[in-house]
């Protein structure tokens, strides 16, 4: 259109079109538009829009369709961004994965889930069958007043086993986890409407809430999060005092505080700590529970590390007692509060203390993975102790000044746990893909590892480190936050290494890395408009194309 327009500003967008051309005529054996001159072609391509590719063949597949028809936007920022984009979203269609270049209905996403994983789908489906019948039963009791008991018993248990065992599974689609936890409390809060005064249905139903809320966090969707929890806490709130909903009621208050401090809401979950330990039915662990969430909310934005250390410390210690008094070890409680103790002494710059700290929590968790090699929470953890201690080491290297010798074991050491960070934190997401804020920190940890390279001069490793990143970008789901995020700090990365080899002298790879990053911040421009963190970046690049230029 571009072209047929006399525009002088043409751009490898024309050969997207080009691209959707020869695919439309591929899949329709026509092209888009086409008139009785080749004139009143050239004066139809800017305006006309081409015929419905599924109007000319009902068979074409409706994504491949919008996939076509991307490229023959009539906009050139409206196509693909680079022939990359559009092979990457072909390959997307032949696996059977959502494409870019639509939106997928609801429906339309569970259909191609269930295709991947027809076992798992079948097992859903038996799952809500035995549900639908075991309620008919319990209900039909009901009516018959006879047998009641047992049958809402059994209904319970399925709704339970419904959300515990298939909401809470991060392999289902989001839209599924979502629509299973919504069903289970819709079903529950039938069958307490049906026996309002029976404490187990009231306890069930809370607990539904408390699960969906669960889902919820783990989608990072904290304000329903927040909605589902308190509804949970006005389900057993007329029971507040009883010991029959005590341990309950300190769960949702517990959850509630996780949740409250990931909306920011500080002040919020300061208070229902302190409502919290006024609990009279509060018992040791609980009191360490609590004295490690008061530790991170200090913790957070960095408002008060001496307290958050003195409270990881009091909740490290209360753990201590406890497992010499239970069978039950909390070495993952101690370990996380290892972690964070050790974060909050390296923000303080107390670099030998916070050393000391995290190679305690990477012990344990090294320990606890033994036992349960398939806990994401605790290759989680790991991966994030790995990261803190490599930022530790980091900056030791840095008071000992750079570059050092490249067989320094302290380098060799930083390295090391960058590296292990990275692995576990891939780990991690394989074994939970829904783990808040993973691909954050393997930003993170791949930044640190590049600003290492570039320090140490070590410019080949740099740019394998940022290839590597640029590979685990492309991974990133579009819809997860973090994606904008992590494609700016790709972009970083991109201009320190690009910076490293100006120095260097080495231009052409300098440009071949600039390169990069503005194909980046092209197709981050265009999907996250605006924003003012990847316009600076698209300004750096500028900067250093003059200077690479000049």
């Amino acid at each position: 259109p571009e072209q047929a327009s006399g525009a002088s500003d043409v751009s490898s967008g024309a050969d997207i079109y080009s691209l959707g051309v020869i695919l439309y005529e591929m899949l329709t054996g026509s092209l888009p538009i086409l008139r009785d001159t080749h004139i009143q072609t050239l004066i139809a391509i800017p305006v006309d829009e081409p015929a419905s590719l599924k109007g000319i063949r009902a068979e074409v597949p409706r994504d491949l369709e919008a996939i076509c028809l991307k490229c023959l936007a009539k906009m050139p920022r409206e196509r693909y961004a680079s022939a990359f984009e559009l092979a990457e979203d072909i390959r997307r269609w032949l696996d059977g994965r959502l494409v870019r270049a639509r939106r997928a209905s609801v429906l339309e996403r569970a259909s191609k889930w269930c295709r991947r994983n027809p076992a798992l789908a079948l097992a859903i489906v038996a799952l809500f069958a035995g549900l639908a019948v075991t309620i008919f039963q319990w209900r039909r009791a009901v009516h018959e007043n006879q047998r009641a008991d047992r049958h809402l018993d059994l209904s319970q248990q399925v709704i339970d086993d419904m959300v515990g065992r298939v909401a809470a599974d991060s392999t289902l689609p989001r839209e599924l986890r979502l629509s299973m936890a919504g069903r289970a409390v819709e079903l529950q809060r039938t069958l307490l409407a049906e026996q309002p005064d029976d404490l187990s249905v009231i306890s069930q139903t809370a607990m539904a809430l408390y699960r969906q809320s669960q889902v919820q966090a783990d989608l990072l969707d904290f304000e329903n999060a927040l909605k589902s929890v308190d509804d949970a806490l006005f389900v057993v709130e007329p029971f507040e005092g009883s010991a029959d909903t005590a341990e309950l009621s300190i769960r949702l208050t517990d959850h509630r505080i996780g949740v409250l401090r990931s909306l920011d809401r500080i002040e919020e979950a300061h208070v229902a700590i302190e409502e919290q330990d006024q609990n009279a039915f509060q018992n040791d662990s609980q009191r360490a529970a609590n004295l490690f969430q008061s530790g991170m909310l200090k913790l957070r934005n960095e408002a008060d590390l001496e307290g958050a250390i003195s409270d990881f410390e009091a909740s490290i210690e209360l753990y201590l007692d406890l497992s010499v008094e239970s069978a039950h070890g909390f070495e993952y409680e101690i370990g996380v509060s290892e972690l964070y103790c050790g974060t909050a002494e390296m923000y303080l710059d107390n670099l030998s203390e916070a050393r000391r700290r995290l190679e305690s929590a990477i012990i344990l968790f090294n320990s606890l993975l033994e036992h349960s090699p398939g806990s994401s929470a605790v290759v989680d953890r790991l991966a994030t102790a790995h990261l803190q201690s490599g930022r530790v080491l980091h900056g030791e290297l840095r008071l000992e000044g750079l570059p050092v010798a490249n067989d320094l074991p302290l380098l060799a050491d930083c390295r090391e746990h960058f590296d292990s960070a990275a692995a576990f934190l891939k780990q991690a997401m394989e074994l939970n893909d829904t783990i808040q804020g993973a691909y954050g920190r393997l930003a993170v940890v791949y930044e640190m590892r590049v600003k290492l390279e570039t320090e140490q001069c070590s410019e080949d490793c740099g740019v394998s480190v940022t290839e590597a990143y640029a590979g685990m970008f492309e991974d990133v789901p579009d819809e997860n936050p973090s994606r904008r995020i992590i494609g700016r700090v790709l972009g970083e990365s991109y201009l320190r290494v690009c910076r490293a080899l100006i120095e260097t002298g080495d231009e052409e790879g300098a440009t071949e890395q600039l390169d990069h990053c503005e194909q980046l911040i092209s197709l981050l421009s265009e999907t996250y408009p605006g924003v003012e963190e990847i316009e600076s970046v698209r300004e750096q690049c500028s900067t250093l194309r003059n200077q690479i230029t000049n």
